[in-house]
């Protein structure tokens, strides 16, 4: 892409310019098409209007499209590349801030040997929800306002252009969070933190079965099932059910109808099974905060410093799917049914900084991932399995590799570490997202 006026903060290691040996687009992409882009910041990030052209408009794409854009680019003979297989898909509508009388492409097709390329200088995959997420950090997110219907029949027109299958169901759908579930292998360790939480939070209805802890960035509403049924519901009181529920057991375990796709009291005979059966006196997976669904396992502990500073080492959160699966960056996704989607809180003391430095956590926990799948069970030290240094796990699908023979792999599992520090110690949460064989209803 060629520089186009010039942010506040330029940086030149960072320009696209020059030849690209990729060269999808055979003309030339200027940018930016707006002033006020900034790198490695949501300062010029804006709405801006797509007008729809070409064949979109014929498989579903409504005629016009709001969404989000930070400093892209405009492709600017687009028009003129017919013959050499471009395709105008849609067009800034507002006037450009790169006044030299080109075109206003802002979203072509391109036919690139066997294969098609879409490019789009504006980003139509961005929802409202995650534009405020990304400036979070930045400042008070503002209200984008874009129509969630438009940009799904846009994005589904998209699918369709390139060939592929994609429903019709352009209905923006919002998923209940579910209720949580805290419960351990003994009584004990549950009432300590019951104990912790209701001398950090408050029960404002005098109701002793009850307490709300008031974090960083979520409420959480507790109701022990040990002391009887509460005076009040979870959740009463909070504004659009914000709160997060979070049922705790002293004693006892879940309903198997409370937990449909995952059996606690399964999970905690065959933890209490290995731990009998280790010389190690290693104490991680109890206590168990369980969920269906869920934002992220991460962000619910590692976004609420306050909860996070009661919680004792091996405290775990499982969930069966994220909505807000965290990546590189601001990066987030839906995470798939069939996984093991979990996180674990390390308590480091600053004392063993220098034998056993925090950042070595990560490492422990990647290999501690490939030394599982190979002791697993007889004939599992032969699976194929490997660390791509330093938090991905690659299993190799096909290929020997040996000979100058190519071998393919595919990553089955990620791994995402969080550190905070108070006091004398390191608080950290790891994140490990892997594959999992589906064992009918349940998994365990």
């Amino acid at each position: 892409m060629e520089q186009g006026p010039e942010p506040s903060n330029r940086d030149p290691s960072l320009e696209v310019t020059g030849a690209r040996e990729l060269g999808f687009f055979p003309g030339l992409c200027r940018g930016a098409a707006f002033k006020g882009f900034e790198y490695n910041s949501e300062a010029g990030a804006r709405p801006c209007i797509l007008d729809i052209a070409g064949k979109l408009s014929d498989i579903g794409a409504p005629g016009d499209l709001q969404c989000y854009y930070n400093g892209g680019g405009v492709f600017i003979d687009a028009d003129g590349l017919a013959s050499r297989g471009v395709e105008v898909l849609a067009r800034y509508r507002e006037a450009l801030d790169i006044c030299d009388g080109s075109g206003n492409a802002a979203a072509v097709g391109c036919h690139v040997g066997a294969g098609y390329a879409l490019l789009i200088g504006a980003h139509p995959e961005f929802s409202s929800e995650v534009c405020a997420r990304r400036e979070a950090n930045s400042g008070s997110p503002r209200d984008w306002g874009f129509d969630e219907t438009r940009r799904l029949e846009f994005m589904s027109a998209l699918l369709k252009h390139l060939g592929l299958r994609s429903n019709d169901n352009t209905r923006p759908t919002s998923r209940s969070l579910s209720d949580l579930h805290l419960s351990g292998l003994g009584p004990t360790e549950i009432k300590d933190i019951w104990q912790k939480l209701k001398h950090l939070g408050s029960s404002g209805t005098g109701d002793a079965t009850s307490v709300t802890v008031e974090a960083e960035t979520a409420t959480f509403l507790l109701e022990n099932q040990s002391l009887g049924p509460s005076t009040s519901r979870l959740g009463d009181g909070m504004a659009g059910g914000s709160a997060i529920n979070v049922k705790v057991y002293e004693d006892g375990t879940p309903a198997d109808e409370d937990t449909p796709y995952f059996n606690v009291l399964t999970y905690f005979q065959h933890l209490r099974s290995h731990r009998a059966g280790s010389t190690k006196a290693l104490k991680y997976g109890s206590p168990l905060l369980y969920g269906e669904l869920m934002t992220s396992t991460n962000s619910i502990l590692d976004k609420n410093f306050k909860l996070l500073q009661e919680l004792p080492s091996g405290f775990t959160v499982v969930a069966i799917q994220q909505t807000a699966a965290r990546g590189r960056g601001s990066n987030s996704w839906i995470s798939p049914l069939g996984a093991l989607v979990f996180s674990m809180v390390v308590r480091h003391s600053i004392k063993h900084a220098v034998n056993a430095p925090a950042v070595f956590i990560q490492y422990l926990a990647a290999l501690s991932i490939v030394e599982a799948i190979k002791s697993y069970d007889v004939g599992y030290s032969k699976m194929p399995v490997y660390l791509k240094w330093p938090n991905d796990i690659y299993a190799k699908t096909s290929g020997t590799g040996e000979l100058g023979g190519k071998a393919d792999y595919s990553k089955i599992c990620g791994i995402l570490v969080n550190a905070n520090f108070s006091g004398d110690e390191f608080f950290l949460v790891i994140g490990r997202i892997s594959v999992l064989i589906n064992r009918g209803r349940r998994n365990y």
